[in-house]
C-alpha cells in the first residue's frame, strides 16, 4: 500500500512538474512579450532539467524521462521565445 501512494504522490509531482511552464508559454505566445522573464533564470533551469534529464536516463527510468523531458520542452519554448522577443 505504501508504494501505491509513493508512487501516486511521485506520478503527479511529475506531471504537475512537466505542465508548470504551460502557462506562461501560451502567455508569451500570446502577448509576444517576455520583458519579466530572467534569461539567466531559464538558462539554469534548463541546465539543471537537462543534467537531471541525464541522471534518470543512467537510472533507465522512463517515467520519470518522459516528465522531464516535457518540462525542458516547454522551458525551452519560453527560452527561445525571450530570444526572439529581444
Amino acid at each position: 500500500m505504501k508504494e501505491n501512494i509513493t508512487l501516486f504522490v511521485w506520478i503527479v509531482a511529475g506531471i504537475l512538474n512537466a505542465i508548470q511552464f504551460i502557462p506562461q508559454v501560451v502567455k508569451v505566445i500570446k502577448t509576444k512579450s517576455t520583458k519579466d522573464i530572467s534569461i539567466e533564470t531559464f538558462i539554469i533551469s534548463i541546465t539543471a532539467m537537462i543534467l537531471r534529464l541525464a541522471y534518470w536516463v543512467l537510472r533507465q527510468d522512463p517515467v520519470i524521462m518522459m516528465f522531464n523531458v516535457f518540462t525542458i520542452t516547454f522551458a525551452t519554448v519560453i527560452l527561445f521565445y525571450k530570444i526572439k522577443y529581444r
